[in-house]
């Protein structure tokens, strides 16, 4: 394996396409691994045995400055991180343990099947997510046109002097009106008495008139106040999540004062990461990294002298499992106990806020499973299912990117270190496409959130998501054809026990 950087024009293009697909995929809170791993196939012509660690090491290089653009931000409803912790928490256990079965499975598998998996895959999330982006752009379009009406409609009276100056001038319009009906009522007395009974009678249906319009204007005056209401009441409530199934949660309950003084406290330990999570990612993290550095590779010696593809070295190797499990199994513990609390306190959950029950933690750990697998055995698919799971749960978009970058953070240094503790990885191009995602990371990163802050539209992020998406797919699509076509009947199981 070459571990020399050759600077051909075919180097220099497939790594200015790294670069351009870095700004994209930050902005969309993906890894990129899709993406890269395309430029690596069909570009740099790499196979997937080198492809995929080389991809894993760029979305890692990435991640990095990603995670302090974002530790920096606050939730755009609520007063808290913008990263949703608990929900990477409860991801990055079983993601770590598909990782570490992903790995593995990445060099059983012959390589036309690991990219017709993932051409699959990319079809299935590009249709889902561009269908969301759509719906989150009608949304967004339909909520800014109520406000530019509104604006309009008050627009004329922004100014308290003009609204006085027409108040006036419809008071001197009125009053030039009754003098001269009063001067018109004088001068028919003097000249004809009988006509005084004839103007009386028709001053009385003027004054029906009057009345019935009164009334018209009072009957739209309270269908206008019924609109305000029910607009009213429709802000004081907002959408909570429970995996797919979706419910409105009054905004605004008024809880007794036992119950303020709780909210009150429970918001107060969200302002922060807090100790307890961070040392469960720690600990999770080292667990991962520890049986891998254990375990060994080819050009790296177990600590305990574990031989490769030995009974030891699986035993080791899977030794991550049911470790992970467990983790999972206390922070699932810990995420009902919190929702149950809030629910009794009524809590005022923020748009987008997760009600965990034992169903959808169930099922969102599964999915975190195969997330983790896909990501070492294909080497994309940490933030790309993370990203299009929680787009499917109507997570907060800017929520979303942040929170999915912090599992593709944690997923993507554990598979890195594992392929480069199995000597998979050739230092010089591993950090060479480190180095480059670490610049291109956090440009793509602040200038997707400058359009956003612009334009106010959040649907721009799951746009930009559903477009990358749709490159790979089209990468894949190209890069599965040529390796059908070349049939490799090589089995890799026995090159990596070597």
């Amino acid at each position: 394996m070459s571990d020399t950087l050759e600077f051909n024009a075919l180097f220099i293009v497939g790594s200015l396409l790294i670069a351009i697909f870095s700004l994209m995929a930050a902005g969309a809170g993906i890894g990129g691994g899709v993406l890269f791993v395309g430029i690596f196939y069909l570009v740099l012509r790499y196979s997937s045995t080198l492809a995929v660690p080389l991809s894993n090491f760029a979305i890692f290089g990435g991640a990095i400055p990603i995670l302090f653009v974002n530790a920096r931000k606050r939730h755009p409803e609520a007063n808290r991180p913008l990263i949703d912790y608990d929900i990477a928490l409860l991801a990055q256990p079983m993601t770590l343990a598909g990782t570490t079965v992903g790995v593995l499975a990445n060099v059983l598998f012959p390589e036309w099947i690991n990219q017709g998996l993932l051409f699959l895959l990319l079809i299935v999330i590009s249709f889902r997510s561009t269908k969301k982006a759509v719906s989150k752009y009608r949304s967004e379009s339909k909520e800014k046109k109520k406000e530019s009406e509104s604006e309009v409609g008050f627009g004329k009276y922004q100014n308290g002097a003009d609204l006085d100056q027409k108040i006036d001038e419809k008071k001197n319009d009125d009053e030039i009106e009754f003098e001269e009906i009063d001067k018109d009522l004088s001068q028919k007395k003097l000249t004809n008495h009988g006509s005084n009974l004839n103007f009386e009678k028709q001053r009385e249906d003027e004054e029906d008139k009057s009345t019935g319009k009164d009334d018209e204007d009072s009957q739209k005056s309270e269908e206008t106040k019924k609109k305000e209401e029910t607009k009213k009441k429709e802000e004081n409530w907002v959408e909570v999540v429970s995996f797919g199934e979706y419910e409105m949660q009054q905004l605004e309950k008024v809880p007794n004062s036992v119950d303020s003084e709780k909210v009150e406290k429970m918001k107060k330990n969200e302002e922060k990461l807090g100790i307890k999570r961070l040392l469960l990612f720690i600990i999770v993290w080292l667990v991962t990294f520890l049986i891998s550095f254990l375990k060994g590779g080819s050009s790296k010696k177990s600590l305990v002298g574990v031989e490769k593809c030995s009974p030891a070295f699986w035993t080791v190797t899977f030794l991550s499992l049911p470790i992970n499990i467990l983790i999972t199994l206390y922070v699932a513990k810990l995420m009902l106990n919190k929702t149950k609390v809030k629910q009794e306190i009524n809590y005022p959950f923020a748009q987008g806020d997760v009600k965990w029950t034992k169903k959808n933690i169930t099922v969102f750990s599964s999915v975190c499973f195969s997330n983790g697998l896909v990501a070492g055995m294909l080497g994309a698919g940490a933030g790309t299912i993370t990203s299009f799971i929680l787009v499917e749960m109507r997570i907060v978009p800017q929520v979303l990117t942040a929170t999915s970058a912090l599992i593709v953070l944690l997923a993507s240094s554990s598979t890195a270190i594992q392929f480069l503790i199995m000597g998979l990885v050739p230092y010089a191009k591993g950090f060479w496409f480190f180095g480059i995602t670490l610049i291109c990371f956090p440009i793509g990163k602040l200038t997707l959130n400058y359009l956003v802050r612009k334009y106010k539209k959040a649907a721009l992020i799951l746009f930009t998501f559903a477009i990358a998406i749709s490159i790979s797919a089209i990468l894949m699509l190209y890069n599965t054809i040529v390796a059908i076509k070349k049939g490799t009947s090589e089995n890799k199981m026995d090159h990596f026990c070597d």
